[in-house]
């Protein structure tokens, strides 16, 4: 067995809780960076390279204990397929760099379209330039979810955070929750709610068959972010404990 894990937190980005491009940015930012006990375990997971290395500098100095992964969440545990959206510091030369119909020089915006679904990526680049953005194919550690806890000690854990750009519904019906089964899990859901509505009626059938209530706003964002916390004894109860504030 590990030991529990009071933050699993899939696209961690480059933490900042800042917001940005119509986000309202990461909601645990401001709790692991400055107020997140010694005693506080977090594994952030990150596949963009830029990101993951902005995101082990935003948390550099802090107390908890925090494992940093480099790598994508996927079905099959290998190298995986990554899209994003080619920045002009990738740009071959200046005439490159110039031309905003080939790369993005907004990174806030870039970092924010990347996934294992090309799909998606390509539906983001008309809103980005007059949609003309390259989508860049990257290759990126996979992990699938038992291999992740395994190797991260996440026998419980409190807070399950995702947000990984249309794939949250997929990642959830995969999880093992009859292994592991977080107090709180909050997922970003515009896109599953729009474009995969049968998988989010299967998501929240299966997490309240698990014991688990809806909750908005109780963690991240109401507008785009679903929460579900445990109704039964929770398994962790720390740092996310204070149920008492949930919605019902």
């Amino acid at each position: 067995g590990g030991h529990p894990v009071d933050l699993l937190q899939v696209g961690a980005n480059v933490g900042e809780s800042r917001v940005s491009a119509g986000h309202a940015g990461d909601p645990v930012f401001a709790w692991l960076r400055r107020a997140a006990p010694y005693w506080a375990r977090a594994v952030l997971v990150e596949p963009i390279q830029a990101n993951f290395e902005a995101l082990v500098a935003n948390y550099r100095g802090v107390e908890a204990r925090v494992s940093y992964v480099h790598g994508a969440v996927v079905e099959t545990p290998g190298p995986a397929t990554f899209y994003d959206l080619r920045r002009c510091s990738e740009a071959e030369n200046d005439d490159d760099m110039e031309r905003h119909d080939r790369c993005l020089d907004d990174y806030d915006a870039s970092s924010l379209f990347a996934s294992t679904n090309r799909t998606f990526v390509g539906w983001h680049v008309g809103f980005l330039r007059n949609g003309a953005a390259p989508i860049v194919r990257r290759t990126v550690p996979g992990f699938d979810w038992a291999t992740l806890l395994t190797t991260h000690g996440g026998d419980a854990v409190g807070l399950l955070l995702l947000d990984v750009e249309s794939m949250d519904c997929d990642l959830l019906l995969r999880f093992p929750f009859d292994d592991v089964r977080p107090d709180v899990v909050v997922f970003e859901q515009n896109y599953c709610a729009s474009e995969q509505r049968e998988k989010r009626a299967a998501v929240d059938a299966a997490l309240v068959a698990l014991g688990y209530e809806e909750a908005p706003g109780f963690l991240g964002d109401a507008r785009n972010d679903a929460c579900y916390v445990r109704t039964g004894p929770l398994a962790v109860a720390r740092p996310f404990a204070t149920r008492s504030s949930a919605a019902a």
